[in-house]
């Protein structure tokens, strides 16, 4: 979960440069420039509904809270909240999701917020039925589209494989089997093409192509970087599956929480009691 967060913070310094490069055309050097030598996080870093909607399913299973109360209670809340570090988001959430928080709009987006929110579902339960029908729960209120569905089930099954020790390269057969994933992409060749894409259809297979064919969480979210796109998102869904295959590093952890409000702190720490 905190790999989630961690990754949302660190693609929180390039998101906004995508929209720029995709105007004026992609600046490759700058890809592969953004994350050489730098560290993951600094004081521009901020948090973004992909950490809101984290938290807020986190949450609902921790106090048994309807999902999709749950999504639209954090959803309304932080709606208008603006980072103090960005000029450029006039708020957290797309204007679409609102519609949908006021019941305004149906839920068949097959967008990739339904997967990048999924990853407390994967920690806190134990077994492939449950998780499966946890995800569903979770997903269909406001992504209730085959390919958010699939998205989502792929990667909280791919987080728990990871739980319980399985080979990255076991977890990549099994993914390409079962959701008919094609997940033998060049990264020098997504660093030099990818472009901006916020579905499930492109992002989640390349998210989980970065975390299982890094070495290092560090390296996950890295090279997750570099790929540019939807970047936080990105790296919040490579981070979900990092963080299992691989530890966090305690000073990186450390330093993502000041980044957060205290009662998000006090909810994830909640959350990892009862995966220990």
């Amino acid at each position: 979960m905190y790999g989630a967060i961690i990754g949302d913070l660190a693609g929180s310094l390039y998101e906004y440069s995508e929209f720029i490069d995709a105007k004026n055309g992609i600046i490759n050097l700058k890809r592969r420039q953004m994350v050489k030598d730098k560290p993951l996080l600094n004081e521009n870093c901020f948090f973004s509904d992909d950490t809101i909607l984290t938290i807020a399913v986190l949450e609902s299973i921790l106090a048994k809270i309807p999902f999709e109360d749950n999504l639209k209670k954090y959803a309304l809340q932080y709606q208008d909240l603006k980072p103090a570090t960005s000029k450029y988001f006039a708020g957290m959430f797309s204007p679409r999701f609102i519609k949908w928080c006021h019941g305004a709009l149906l839920s068949p987006s097959y967008g990739n917020g339904a997967a990048m929110r999924i990853s407390p579902v994967a920690y806190l339960y134990n077994d492939m039925k449950t998780i499966n029908k946890m995800v569903l729960q979770v997903t269909k209120p406001s992504h209730n589209h085959k390919e958010a569905l699939k998205g989502a089930l792929a990667l909280a099954e791919a987080i728990y494989l990871a739980r319980l020790k399985t080979k990255a390269s076991d977890i990549k057969v099994y993914l390409e089997k079962k959701y008919k994933y094609d997940l033998n992409y060049d990264l020098s060749q997504l660093q030099v093409n990818n472009t901006f894409d916020s579905t499930a259809k492109v992002t989640v297979p390349q998210s989980l192509f970065l975390a299982l064919e890094a070495h290092s969480f560090e390296e996950a979210l890295k090279n997750a970087l570099s790929i540019g796109g939807d970047s936080d998102t990105i790296a919040c869904m490579t981070g979900a599956l990092a963080e299992a295959l691989f530890e966090i590093p305690p000073a990186l952890l450390n330093e993502s929480q000041k980044f957060l409000p205290h009662d998000f702190q006090k909810i994830l720490t909640r959350g990892y009691r009862i995966t220990k």
